[in-house]
């Protein structure tokens, strides 16, 4: 796991994932608006599980934070719930939760990555995964009829 250096990550991700979460802290200096130089420290788990990680990494060897913060921004950008300075305030946590579940599986799902497509296919993660051979509607999600416990199981979507 890695984050930027804010202090109030290390102790909650130490109670939330317990000590042998390899969580790395990444440190940017900033000159002009522009990233100077990062460096990266273990802050919490063991030393060989970070380099077991690092070996099988496809980033490379450079850790850093961009993909999350981008993630965030989507996140931020598609909740009317965590817009800044919105009447859309989430008043309750329950409908918060809601609401980020249903992006959740959007981005997961249904909305197709460029990174992770080609130039034939395009892919969602889903797809990368090797869950599900298509990309999913929103329509098909909110119609699948969960599978009741002890039932057969249910067929799958890609088939």
């Amino acid at each position: 796991m890695t984050t930027d250096e804010f202090k109030y990550y290390a102790p909650c991700i130490a109670r939330v994932f317990g000590p042998t979460c390899a969580y790395v802290q990444v440190k940017n200096r900033y000159r002009r608006d522009r990233i100077l130089r990062t460096s990266s420290r273990l802050v919490l788990g063991p030393q060989w599980r970070l380099d077991f990680i690092t070996r099988y990494w496809e980033e490379g060897r450079r850790f850093n934070t961009s993909y999350v913060e981008r993630h965030n921004l989507y996140e931020r950008r598609s909740c009317s719930y965590l817009h800044r300075r919105t009447p859309g305030r989430a008043r309750r946590t329950d409908r918060l939760a809601g609401a980020l579940e249903i992006l959740r599986v959007y981005y997961n799902y249904v909305r197709t990555h460029a990174s992770l497509s080609s130039r034939r296919t395009r892919r969602t993660p889903a797809m990368a995964a090797g869950i599900f051979t298509r990309p999913l509607s929103l329509r098909a999600i909110l119609s699948w009829v969960p599978r009741p416990h002890g039932g057969p199981p249910l067929r799958r979507l890609s088939e």
